[in-house]
């Protein structure tokens, strides 16, 4: 007997299974797009947003270092400026400026040093550094990042946040010196002041209060055979002392040419201080003279190029340079009108003097600005140069020897006066940029303590 078909499916059936599997296909697909595509947002805005937080810290960085030390709301200005002015995912950041020094990790603009409550990163900064630390964000809920899958995962929103700080640091070396040997400040022996001391313990004082005292005059070396030589017909008989060098350091200034305020970037001391430098020893110093250098090669023309552009090559605090043969007195004067002509806008002018582009000299003391750049302190005419033991110069101050690089010091080139044998350069002294390099072959130490460090190198260092 045939069985008729009873009609109902068989329990198990393989229809409709196709479509559960999809399902649950769609949803692992959506969450790995969600992964994909919302986290890769998140993950380009990063780095956006870290781009923007490096370019503002550096900007806050190079307002202090350069334009004002101690004008802190510009410098926190030209953080949000250039902060704001990149893009996070087509969107713009809003970065609260905040005033004043100081600040805290919270803030978005915020500084560190020495005397600020917060210090710099560790193993990066010494006792004089200052940093600036500058947080960004496109935060959930103000200003969020767009999204396009997670919210079907219950995620509306998101954001990001990046940090960056910048440290104002001591630099040691350039690629850009100067062949103008100058001698370093020195404390000068006068028998007439109080019973025969150092004029650093009982002479003039400096207006800064901050330096050591010291009328320049002139210098009466001590030869390492005892034997004081007559190099000035001023100090005769039981009068005739030696005055005394002490070079600057790691850890003191001694008696050299400094332009910061101990534990600060404050300027003072010397800062700013007119060299009218005459070319050679002539029997005295009056503080300014220079030893014309050999850099690269020899003769007139190499020292003339040496003096108006820079010549690559890397020297370092320690290190040595021979000096030149002559006076040099044409290349000197055409070298210095070369460099004056890459920037003769630039000029020195007294403190407090403000420029209508939100610029001004810090209110107690000079800059150099610059129409032409728009710019406080940075003009090429900001020179590299220098600075030698007056002690070991004076030993053998007209012959042909090698110095050591004590420091290398800043000068604003102002120009020449005078020609021939009466020719003079005249210079301001001021800071001047560098980098980090290390020792010369043979030499342990080659930074010096921050009031006598002239070179500023700006770095990022978190």
């Amino acid at each position: 007997m045939r069985m008729r078909s009873s009609g109902f499916r068989r329990a198990g059936g393989a229809e409709g299974a196709v479509l559960v599997h999809v399902a649950v296909a769609i949803i692992g697909l959506l969450a790995f797009c969600a992964l994909v595509v919302d986290y890769g947002t998140m993950w380009v805005s990063r780095r956006q947003a870290q781009n923007a937080a490096d370019a503002a810290a550096l900007a806050g960085a190079i307002s202090l270092a350069y334009d004002n030390p101690s004008d802190f709301d510009r410098a926190r200005m030209m953080a949000k400026k250039v902060g704001e002015s990149n893009k996070v995912l087509g969107g713009t950041l809003s970065i609260t400026q905040g005033t004043g020094n100081g600040g805290t990790a919270t803030d978005d603009i915020s500084f560190m040093s020495p005397t600020f409550t917060n210090q710099c990163p560790p193993g990066f900064a010494t006792a004089n550094d200052t940093c600036v630390r500058v947080n960004v964000y496109r935060k959930a809920g103000n200003n969020p990042l767009p999204v396009f899958f997670a919210p079907l995962f219950g995620r509306s929103e998101q954001g990001v946040q990046a940090t960056a700080t910048a440290l104002i640091a001591s630099g040691n070396a350039t690629n850009c010196m100067r062949p103008f040997g100058l001698p370093d400040k020195w404390d000068e022996w006068d028998p007439a002041t109080n019973g025969a001391e150092y004029e650093t313990q009982t002479g003039f004082p400096d207006p800064s209060g901050l330096t050591t005292n010291w009328d320049p005059d002139y210098w009466v070396p001590q030869p390492s055979n005892g034997q004081l030589s007559a190099y000035s017909a001023r100090f005769t008989g039981a009068d005739y002392e030696a005055d005394t060098y002490t070079a600057p350091s790691p850890t003191s200034a001694g008696t050299s040419y400094r332009v910061y305020a101990p534990n600060s970037r404050t300027f003072c001391c010397d800062y700013g201080k007119q060299m009218k430098m005459t070319i050679g020893y002539q029997g005295n110093t009056n503080g300014a003279f220079f030893q014309p250098l050999r850099v690269l090669c020899n003769g007139g023309n190499c020292y003339r190029d040496a003096i108006g552009g820079c010549d690559g090559e890397t020297r370092v605090i320690g290190g040595n340079v021979d000096t030149e043969n002559g006076s040099m007195n044409g290349p000197t004067s055409s070298g210095v009108s070369d460099l004056v002509a890459k920037d003769p806008a630039a000029q020195w002018y007294p403190a407090g003097t403000g420029f209508g582009n939100g610029l001004q000299c810090p209110s107690y003391a000079g800059c150099v600005y610059s129409s032409a750049s728009g710019a406080i302190n940075t003009s090429p005419r900001i020179v590299p140069v220098p600075v030698m033991n007056i002690d070991t110069f004076m030993q053998n101050p007209t012959g042909q020897s090698s110095i050591t690089i004590q420091n290398l010091m800043g000068l604003f080139i102002e120009g020449t006066q005078g020609s021939g044998a009466n020719l003079v350069v005249v210079a301001r002294i001021v800071p001047a940029p560098g980098f980090l390099a290390g020792c010369p072959a043979g030499v342990a130490t080659c930074t010096v303590t921050g009031p006598a460090a002239f070179l500023t190198t700006v770095l990022l260092v978190r």
